[in-house]
């Protein structure tokens, strides 16, 4: 009984750690690089629309604060949310898990690297739908603002 007892622990602890299913490999920089423009969520074309911003006003440090990026996806999709982001500069990646600001269809993520304004990055979100299956988005060629 004790063995019993024991393996059904065991397997308990290994389903907590899994999940609902295996984890999927992170994606590599020529994957998220070649995510295409738009995705189709229950048959709407669904493409990303991106701010990015960095604060080099007066008030902030001399070197100016972190980026921060403001991302939707285009359309009316609300079967969809956004759980991880990349902002892709050369070979430099930003990667971080956006949080949803409250009432909007809007995911932020801040604390970002301090790039340059003007620079031109490319941003890629991967999507998860509610059937909890994934799909990566990406906006090409967004420039970093800054408020001066």
């Amino acid at each position: 009984m004790a063995s019993k007892l024991r393996f059904a622990a065991v397997v308990a602890a290994m389903s907590v750690a899994c999940g609902d299913s295996p984890t999927a490999p992170d994606p590599t920089i020529n994957d998220l690089r070649r995510a295409p423009l738009t995705v189709t969520i229950d048959g709407t074309g669904v493409g990303l629309q991106t701010s990015l911003w960095r604060n080099l006003m007066p008030s902030v440090p001399p070197s100016g604060s972190p980026l921060l990026a403001t991302i939707r996806l285009s359309g009316a999709v609300t079967s969809a949310s956004i759980d991880y982001l990349w902002v892709l500069f050369g070979d430099e990646t930003w990667a971080v898990t956006p949080e949803r600001l409250a009432g909007t269809s809007d995911w932020i993520a801040r604390g970002g690297p301090q790039w340059t304004p003007g620079s031109r990055v490319d941003v890629v979100a991967r999507v998860r739908t509610n059937d909890r299956r994934t799909q990566l988005v990406r906006a090409a060629d967004q420039v970093i603002e800054a408020a001066y």
